[in-house]
């Protein structure tokens, strides 16, 4: 098996590496998810809800489960007034 050398493509990295996006990464995080604006205000509707739930995110791997998580938590732990996740550590 042939290792690929991305760079030669003028890519950083493997394009279809599936590690999640987190902040402080190769693409700002605050950047992710453009146009998908319907789906961030849902959230953003249950996260500021004063019911106490749970959201489970379903997918199949790589989609970016983990990275929609990871988006949200920098959302909420910079422009947010109310704690939702530990940011000790990414998720």
């Amino acid at each position: 098996m042939q290792i690929i050398n991305w760079q030669q493509f003028g890519l950083k990295k493997n394009p279809y590496d599936t590690l999640p996006l987190v902040e402080g990464g190769d693409l700002p995080i605050e950047k992710a998810f453009v146009g998908r604006e319907k789906e961030k205000e849902f959230l953003n509707a249950l996260f500021e809800s004063e019911n106490r739930l749970c959201l489970t995110i379903c997918g199949d791997v790589g989609v970016g489960k983990t990275s929609l998580a990871n988006f949200h938590k920098f959302i909420w732990k910079y422009n947010k007034p109310k704690l939702l996740f530990f940011f000790r550590r990414e998720i």
